[in-house]
């Protein structure tokens, strides 16, 4: 089938896209592929790029569409089972699927371990690891089922061979145990009709009882542990009836008479004679071995793990151990109080639910290539919290080996890094917020230089102005980097302009007047700079030169017709006489500050009126 830009669909991305494509499925209850929904296409187009046996069962009959790796999977079935329905072709799988089936159609994902499936009438049947990913439509509905399947019948078959060794190894170790034992165990008996047990000295040395053949009953039971005793009585008497069974293990304490206690493994046979009513117990044989060192090994060793699971379960992060396919075999508490899952949940792939789904599958592609490389790695996904909020995390993870070379678990260490992730993303902003800034200052600077010189020439009235000015712009770079913490005001603007010019002796004649008003940080450096040249001129040419002017300014913050926020400034000197002519506020750096630069790079309106006995500017900008 052709696109409507003419490109082939399915895509000639694997061998089954030109039998999908080439299919007559007009002769099915899909319909012609022309007609497919956007959903099934989608799916389709997913099943041909997995390398693992997918396939897609669609619609109330079932139909099956499936990739490469299915097709070798059926075997001679292919390729007559593409198109058909899977209630009625796979006769021998049936049973086993439809109800799964059923589960998913109703809208349930499904996880099945080890299904076995028999395709082909074999002996030994396929095993799969399957999903079932039911397929919504635009309205809900649920037309189509997705089908993924990780053949893990080498697996079984490799691991019942080892159960099968491993018996075999057990049964020849239990054989060769019996025969050190004889070598290290002490020898006992016990004689019913005289009720007397008689010990050898190994078995006096384990007990601490004194060696003898006719020790009583009392003695053996007075040198047992009292939580024991019950116990091997009990198995006494069941080695004495004809009936009962007549060999026999326990696990019982001696107690020395220094208060040692020493574990011991106890073994019995019953030695009977005669038959039927005249059966009966003529004498009891046994071994007996000293396990205490054992015994303690066991205690410190499940001391060891209480203590990791409680170290596990008391840090920040998630602990976990999975089999080199991924399968995890064990989490620590704080995954299950995070996630919400539970060990059933969890255990196997199910941790794969919760991982984003954007970062499902770079997260198993790079697990199962570090496992094939036995490498340490370090990989960042996110992972969703029980209340459905998705969090960064950093997995660090590495392979655990046999003696054989061969990696048999993997262990990790998941770590919270999702305000760490944050944070980053803020610096770069800071950065790019920093660099933008630096760039505008050195824009400024250089403005100024040329401004300056063009007005004063290289005197030493240039390098005054010109450090003056800098000075100014260091000054707000000051505000600036408090900003975050300390939002910068008009009146600290003013305030600084007016402390850094020494307008602390003439402070009766400065009126500050305005509420408080937070300015954008985009505006401050300019709306520092015009302030700067009009204190400058001020304490210099204006009303604070001489001995009777006054300096009033004004702020206030008002909202416009649509909406926008806005600042009005108004700077006013009063008692000043009429300048020099060509003094540098009236005709220079600053008056043209004011009047261009500001309009041109704040969107300001700007007044600047200078009388015979007043100057009056006003500043009027946007506030965001």
């Amino acid at each position: 089938m052709a696109s409507a830009d003419g490109a082939l669909w399915p895509p000639d991305v694997s061998g089954m896209a030109k039998s999908i494509r080439t299919y007559d499925w007009s002769a099915t209850a899909l319909g012609s592929i022309t007609d497919w929904t956007s959903r099934l296409r989608l799916t389709v187009e997913m099943l041909l790029v997995n390398p693992l046996v997918a396939y897609a069962v669609c619609g109330p009959e079932r139909i099956l569409i499936y990739n490469d790796a299915a097709a070798v999977m059926l075997g001679p079935m292919h390729p007559g089972a593409l198109g058909q329905s899977t209630s009625t072709f796979f006769s021998e799988a049936r049973k086993v699927m439809e109800p799964l089936y059923d589960r998913a159609f109703a809208g349930r994902a499904i996880k099945v371990e080890a299904q076995p499936i028999d395709l082909h009438g074999r002996s030994r049947p396929s095993a799969f690891d399957l999903i079932l990913t039911p397929i919504p439509e635009e309205d809900g509905t649920i037309a189509n089922i997705q089908v993924v399947g990780f053949d893990v019948s080498a697996r079984l078959a490799a691991e019942e061979d080892r159960d099968r060794t491993l018996q075999g190894l057990r049964a020849s170790e239990a054989r060769l145990r019996l025969a050190l034992d004889a070598s290290r165990a002490g020898v006992w008996t016990y004689d019913p009709a005289a009720k007397t047990f008689e010990v050898d000295a190994r078995t006096a040395e384990v007990t601490a009882i004194a060696p003898g053949a006719t020790l009583s009953a009392s003695v053996i039971w007075r040198a047992t542990h009292p939580d024991d005793r019950a116990l091997l009585q009990a198995r006494l008497m069941d080695m004495l009836d004809p009936r009962g069974d007549h060999w026999n293990e326990a696990f019982a304490r001696f107690v020395h008479p220094d208060g040692t206690v020493h574990w011991t493994q106890i073994r019995a046979q019953s030695v009977l004679e005669g038959s039927g009513s005249e059966r009966r117990t003529v004498q009891v044989l046994g071994t007996l071995l000293d396990i205490t060192e054992s015994k303690q090994a066991e205690a410190a060793l499940r001391e060891s793990e209480q203590r990791f699971r409680a170290v596990a379960n008391l840090g920040p992060d998630f602990l976990w151990s999975s089999d080199p396919e991924g399968r995890a075999t064990w989490f620590s508490e704080r995954w299950y109080a995070y996630s919400g899952q539970s060990d059933v949940e969890a255990l196997g792939y199910g941790w794969y639910e919760v991982i984003h789904p954007e970062d499902r599958e770079p997260t198993m592609a790079r697990f199962f290539e570090v496992a094939k490389q036995g490498n340490v790695y370090s990989h960042e996904y996110r992972i969703r919290r029980q209340d459905g909020v998705y969090r960064w995390f950093l997995v660090r993870a590495g392979p655990v080996r046999d003696g054989a070379g061969q990696i048999t678990q993997c262990y990790g260490a998941v770590i919270d890094i999702h305000d760490l992730h944050e944070l980053q993303q803020q610096q770069a902003i800071m950065v790019g917020e920093l660099q933008h800034r630096t760039r505008n200052l050195i824009t400024v600077v250089r403005l100024i230089a040329q401004q300056t010189l063009a007005q004063t020439g290289p005197t030493e009235r240039f390098r005054t102005c010109f450090n003056d000015r800098l000075a100014a712009l260091s000054r707000v770079q000051g505000l600036l980097s408090r900003s975050d913490q300390q939002p910068i005001t008009i009146r600290a603007l003013i305030r600084a302009e007016l402390d850094a010019l020494g307008f602390a002796g003439v402070q009766a004649r400065v009126v500050l007047e305005g509420p408080p008003v937070v300015l954008r940080k985009a505006s401050v450096q300019t709306l520092a700079l015009a302030l700067h040249e009009l204190a400058t001129n001020a304490r210099k040419y204006g009303a604070l030169a001489g001995e009777q002017g006054e300096l009033w300014v004004d702020w206030n913050s008002y909202t416009t017709e649509n909406g926008q926020q806005r600042l009005s400034l108004m700077w006013l000197e009063e008692g000043i006489s009429t300048p020099p002519e060509g003094g540098p506020i009236r005709r220079g750096y600053g008056r043209e500050l004011i009047e261009k630069a500001l309009p041109y790079a704040l969107n300001a309106r700007t007044s600047y009126v200078l009388g015979n006995s007043e100057l009056r500017c006003d500043i009027d900008l946007p506030l965001a």
